[in-house]
């Protein structure tokens, strides 16, 4: 990972565009612009179809590539004239040390909705939910299925299970504007 870490810090300086491979997993990959980073996460403003759609935090741990993305004129006069650099932010929490501190930023600045992955070798989990509270070793959360359908216990996943989590976009958009008042708790205001 050293290798690329040069090429991440240069890229979330000067807003570039970068792939970031994850071939171990499933050969899982995503393009974005790093915004924020720590030893154990790294978060990208998404790129989907020439546009930012939300975030996405990957593990340093998993990621097998990085390459610049926007290294030809077309691709980055495409970006810049959809203003695409000028949109990239860091989200409002600006921290992510490690997944408690990130779903707690998220939780907190965000209104909590999230998707999480947990991808092995032999299983993928994802989950679509509103995240209820973050310890040092869990994260509880609020499920919905495809269907807009709240489960009626919340979730509990493991920190070190978790692989990646998706934040801000407009598919959860959809999801918090038609799942929204079913997923409150009594007593909850919003």
């Amino acid at each position: 990972m050293q290798e690329y870490q040069a090429l991440l810090d240069k890229a979330q300086k000067q807003k570039n565009m970068v792939v970031v491979y994850r071939d171990k997993l499933d050969g899982a990959f995503y393009g974005g612009i790093p915004v924020l980073q720590s030893r154990e996460l790294l978060v990208l403003a998404r790129e989907q179809e020439f546009r930012l759609d939300g975030w996405i935090a990957v593990r340093q741990k998993d990621i097998t590539l990085v390459e610049q993305y926007d290294d030809n004129d077309f691709c980055r006069r495409v970006l810049e004239g959809e203003g695409v650099y000028a949109q990239a932010k860091a989200p409002a929490f600006r921290s992510c040390e490690d997944w408690r501190q990130l779903l707690e930023g998220i939780r907190k600045s965000l209104g909590g909705w999230v998707t999480v992955e947990c991808e092995a070798p032999d299983e993928m989990l994802f989950f679509v939910g509103v995240v209820s509270s973050v310890d040092g070793n869990y994260l509880m959360m609020r499920r919905v299925d495809a269907d807009g359908h709240w489960h009626p216990d919340e979730t509990t996943v493991p920190l070190q299970d978790i692989t990646a989590v998706s934040f801000g976009g407009r598919y959860l958009g959809i999801y918090e504007k038609y799942c929204k008042a079913a997923g409150r708790k009594k007593g909850e205001r919003g």
